[in-house]
C-alpha cells in the first residue's frame, strides 16, 4: 500500500508566537505535557457565534483559554475600535463561562521567557494534572445486555466490604465497562433513598435514563433546588449541591454515588462527602490517578474493583483488536513538533494531499466496503477532503467536528448508528465521550505523539456488539525521523511482530489460537475477515523517546535536585562542568531538551560538590535556611510565619489566607506609620496593590526559593501551598512554635539593619 513521494515540505505557517508560547510552555512543565495543550479549540460566545482560542487547557477542576497572538491583535491602539471591542467580547464570553483567560505577547515571550515561565507557574501550578478535553456527546442507544462476569465479581466485592463494615469504596474500571450499570444494581440492592452526583448534564441525563432502566420501580428526578421532591433516587450536579447542602439531612441519604471520582479530593466534592452520613458510598471513576494532588484512595479507602483497557480485551470484556499497518511514502522529517503534539499548520500542510487522501477511501473499498468507520483527521479541512472523497466513491459519509451546533451533530450521529451514514469523519470531537458499539472499523489517518489520544481513539470501537468478532484498525505509518514516530497500535502494545489484519490484543487462548493457525499454514480467508491479506512477519521499530525518558531526569529536575535555577544548570553543561553531558538529547523545535540517566545523580553531585541531602537532614537544613540572613526583603520570614501560623493538620495552607496574612502584615505596618519596605521593594507600595500583583511577588520572591528548595509545593488544583511531605512528618507542634519565634526575630533584624 505504498505510493510515490510527493516532495511535499512543511512551510513555515506556524504563528511564531505560538511556537514560542509552546517551547516556553514544554521548557516549564515537560514535552509529555505540550499534548494537552488544545489547538484552536472551538467554543460559542453569548450570542451563539463560533469562535477558537488559541490554546486550551484543562485540569479536573478548571479550564484555562490562553491567547499568545502577537501584541498588535490586542493592543487597542493598533487594532480597529471593532476589532478591539470583538476581541473583548470573546473574553468576556470565556469569562461568563468559566474559563480562565490569560494572554502574552510576542514581546514578552522573546524578550522575557523566564519572567512568562514564572507566571505559567503561578497561574498553573508548578505539578499541575492537565487532561484531555473531553466532549461529552449523546451515547448510542442499545439493548440491555446480561450483566457480565466483571460487573458480577464487583457486586461481590461491594457486598462484602459492606459485610466487613465498610462504608466507602470506589470502583475504578475502564470506559465502556458499565459502572454505572454496576452502581445502579447495587443502590437497587439495598434498597436506600439514593443520591447521584454528577458534574455535567449529560451525566446526569445518562443516570436518570439508567435508573429508570434498571429500577423502574423507584421514583427518579433530577432535582430542581426551586421546588421540593420526594424522590426515591435524587440525581443532581455537584455545583448545584455544594450550595443547597442546607436543603438536605446529612443522613438523608442511605447510599450515595459520586460519579466521575477523581476529582473528589477538590474542596467542593469534600464538602459533600464529608457533609452527609450514608450507609455507602460509592465512587466511580476510570481515571483513578493522582488529578488534584491528593490520592482519591485516601478518601475512598478501598477499591473495590479496577479494570483497564487492556486487561478488559484480554478477559473478554471489550472487543479484540486487529491491525493493518497502511505504508505511505508522507515525508514528516520537517514536520515541526512540540514534545508530544505535531506543529498542526505544518501536519495540515503534509498530510493534506490527494494521493494520501485516496488511499485512505481505496484501503477502504479494497478491505472493508460497506463497513461502519470511524476516519480520524487532522483537522478539519482534512476531514472535509476525504468525506468528499469518499461520497464521490459512493459511500455517504459525513464530518463531525468541533463547529458543528449540537443539533446537527446528533443528527448526524444519530443517522450513522441507524446505518443512514457509513463513514464519519472526524476532527478531535469524537475522541472522548462518545462510544458507537456498532463501529468495527476506525482508520488512524490522523498522526500524534500523544498515547492519551491514540487510546482516547481507539476506545471508540471497543464496546462489544452482536456479531462484532473484533475491531479493526488501519494504522497510517509515515515515513519520520526516529524520535517522532507517531503512536500506533504495535508501539503502544510494544508488540515487535506484525502480520497484517491479525490480532494484536486478545484473550490469551483467542491469540495463541490464531497465531498457532497461522504457523501451521492454514488459508488466511479462513481466519481473518474482510479483504486482508497475510504476509510474512514485520519487525516493528518500537523505539520510544517518551519511555526513554520516563525514568530519566529532564535539565530542570536535575537543577531542582542541585538547588539550582534552570539557567545555572544549563550553564553547566555548555561548559562542561558536568561530564560525560546529558544522555539522550531531543531537539524540539529551536529548543535542546537534555536529559540524564537517575543514577548519575550521586557523581553529577560529586563534580560539581553539592552534597546530597540525608532524608532525616531535611528539618535541619529548612531550620537553617529560615534563620539565614541573606535577604534583599522581609518577604522570607513574613511569608513563613503565616504559613506556620495558618498550616492545617496536613500541611497545607489555603494560599488565598496566605495571601491576606502577607498582605495584612504590610498593611498594619502602614497603618502605625512605620516602615513597609524599602522603596525599591514593590511592597513598599501595599496600599496600591491588588491581590493578584501581591500572589505574584508572594510566590516568585519568597515562596520560589522555599520550592526550589523541596522544602514547599504549591497544589495549584486544590489552591493551597503546602510543607513537602517528608519535611512535614518531622516538624512538632514545638518546632513550629520555635520557627515562629525565629521568623520574629528575623522580621526584627531586617527592620533594624536594612530599613534604617
Amino acid at each position: 500500500m505504498d505510493f510515490s513521494e510527493n516532495n511535499l515540505t512543511a512551510v513555515d505557517a506556524a504563528s511564531p508566537a505560538e511556537d514560542a508560547f509552546v517551547e516556553l510552555f514544554a521548557d516549564t512543565f515537560g514535552l509529555d505535557r505540550v499534548q494537552y495543550l488544545i489547538n484552536e479549540y472551538p467554543f460559542q460566545d453569548i450570542y451563539g457565534d463560533n469562535r477558537y482560542i488559541d490554546y486550551a487547557l484543562k485540569t479536573p477542576l478548571e479550564r484555562f483559554a490562553i491567547e499568545i497572538d502577537g501584541e498588535q491583535w490586542h493592543n487597542p491602539a493598533l487594532v480597529s475600535l471593532d476589532k478591539y471591542l470583538d476581541d473583548l467580547l470573546k473574553r468576556n464570553s470565556l469569562t461568563y463561562l468559566g474559563w480562565r483567560v490569560y494572554i502574552w505577547t510576542y514581546r514578552q515571550l522573546i524578550n522575557d521567557p523566564e519572567r512568562v515561565k514564572s507566571e505559567l507557574v503561578q497561574f498553573l501550578g508548578q505539578s499541575t494534572h492537565f487532561q484531555i478535553s473531553a466532549d461529552y456527546l449523546p451515547r448510542q442507544r442499545g439493548a440491555y445486555l446480561e450483566l457480565r462476569p466483571h460487573q458480577v465479581e464487583t457486586l461481590y466485592c461491594l457486598q462484602e466490604l459492606r459485610e466487613g463494615y465498610n462504608t466507602i469504596a470506589l470502583v475504578a474500571d475502564a470506559q465502556g465497562t458499565g459502572k454505572t450499570t454496576t452502581a445502579v444494581l447495587d443502590a437497587k440492592r439495598m434498597g436506600l433513598k439514593t443520591l447521584f452526583v454528577a458534574h455535567t448534564v449529560e451525566l446526569l441525563k445518562q443516570a436518570r435514563q439508567k435508573f429508570q432502566e434498571l429500577w423502574p420501580e423507584a421514583q427518579t428526578e433530577i432535582i430542581d433546588y426551586n421546588r421540593g421532591t420526594s424522590a426515591d433516587v435524587i440525581i443532581t450536579s455537584i455545583q448545584g449541591l455544594q450550595s443547597h447542602l442546607q436543603a438536605f439531612r446529612p443522613d438523608e441519604f442511605g447510599y450515595i454515588i459520586i460519579d466521575e471520582a477523581h476529582h473528589a479530593a477538590a474542596s467542593g466534592y469534600r464538602k459533600v462527602i464529608s457533609y452527609f452520613t450514608p450507609r455507602f458510598l460509592l465512587g466511580m471513576t476510570a481515571t483513578p490517578e493522582r488529578h488534584d494532588q491528593e490520592s482519591i484512595m485516601e478518601i475512598f479507602q478501598n477499591e473495590a474493583h479496577r479494570l483497564d483497557l487492556k486487561t478488559a480485551v484480554e478477559i473478554g470484556e471489550l472487543v479484540p483488536i486487529r491491525c493493518v499497518r497502511v505504508k505511505t511514502n508522507i515525508d514528516f522529517t520537517r514536520v515541526r513538533f512540540n514534545g508530544v503534539k505535531y506543529n498542526y499548520r505544518d501536519l495540515d500542510q503534509v498530510i493534506h494531499v490527494p494521493e494520501r487522501n485516496r488511499l485512505i477511501v481505496e484501503t477502504y473499498l479494497s478491505h472493508v466496503p460497506g463497513e461502519k468507520a470511524v476516519v480520524f483527521c487532522a483537522s478539519v479541512n482534512h476531514a472535509e477532503e476525504v468525506a468528499e472523497l469518499f461520497r464521490e466513491a459512493g459511500i455517504k459519509a459525513f464530518v463531525v467536528e468541533g463547529r458543528m451546533n449540537k443539533t446537527d451533530r446528533e443528527s448526524v450521529l444519530q443517522q450513522y448508528s441507524d446505518g443512514v451514514i457509513r463513514v464519519l469523519c472526524a476532527c478531535d470531537i469524537l475522541n472522548e465521550g462518545w462510544d458507537s458499539p456498532e463501529t468495527a472499523v476506525i482508520f488512524m489517518a490522523r498522526p500524534t505523539l500523544s498515547r492519551v489520544i491514540y487510546l482516547q481513539q481507539l476506545g471508540r470501537g471497543t464496546r462489544r456488539a452482536p456479531g462484532k468478532e473484533a475491531l479493526l484498525v488501519f494504522d497510517f505509518i509515515d515515513n519520520s525521523a526516529r524520535h517522532n514516530h507517531s503512536i500506533n497500535l504495535h508501539r503502544l502494545l510494544k508488540v515487535k511482530e506484525y502480520r497484517p489484519g491479525a490480532l494484536v490484543l486478545a484473550p490469551r487462548e483467542t491469540l495463541e489460537e490464531e497465531q498457532h493457525r497461522l504457523q501451521a499454514g492454514e488459508k488466511p480467508d479462513t481466519i481473518l475477515p474482510h479483504n486482508i491479506f497475510v504476509r510474512d512477519y514485520e519487525i516493528v521499530d518500537l523505539f520510544d523517546w517518551q519511555e526513554e525518558i520516563k525514568d530519566m531526569m529532564s535539565l530542570h529536575e536535575l537543577a531542582m535536585e542541585l538547588y539550582v535555577d534552570d539557567a545555572t544548570a544549563r550553564r553547566w553543561v555548555e561548559e562542561g562542568r558536568i561530564t560525560p553531558g546529558p544522555d539522550l538529547e531531543l531537539p524540539m523545535g529551536r529548543v535542546l531538551h537534555r536529559y540524564f540517566q537517575r543514577e548519575r545523580l550521586d557523581d553529577i553531585r560529586r563534580q560539581l560538590n553539592i552534597p546530597a541531602r540525608d532524608p532525616d537532614q531535611i528539618k535541619e537544613d529548612f531550620v537553617a535556611y529560615v534563620k539565614s540572613r541573606a535577604m534583599a526583603a522581609s518577604y522570607k520570614p513574613v511569608m513563613m510565619r503565616g504559613m506556620l501560623k495558618l498550616v492545617d493538620d496536613k500541611g497545607q495552607v489555603d494560599l488565598n489566607a496566605l495571601i491576606a496574612y502577607f498582605r495584612s502584615f504590610y498593611e498594619e505596618r502602614a497603618d502605625c506609620g512605620l516602615t513597609v519596605e524599602v522603596s525599591s521593594m514593590v511592597m513598599s507600595r501595599v496600599k496600591e496593590l491588588n491581590d493578584l500583583q501581591i500572589t505574584r511577588v508572594m510566590l516568585d520572591m519568597p515562596f520560589e526559593k522555599f520550592e526550589r528548595k523541596y522544602f514547599l509545593e504549591h497544589r495549584k488544583d486544590l489552591n493551597r501551598v503546602a510543607f513537602v511531605p517528608s519535611l512535614w512528618r518531622r516538624l512538632t507542634l514545638e518546632d513550629r512554635e520555635e520557627l515562629i519565634r525565629i521568623c520574629d526575630e528575623q522580621i526584627e533584624w531586617y527592620y533594624k539593619t536594612r530599613c534604617k
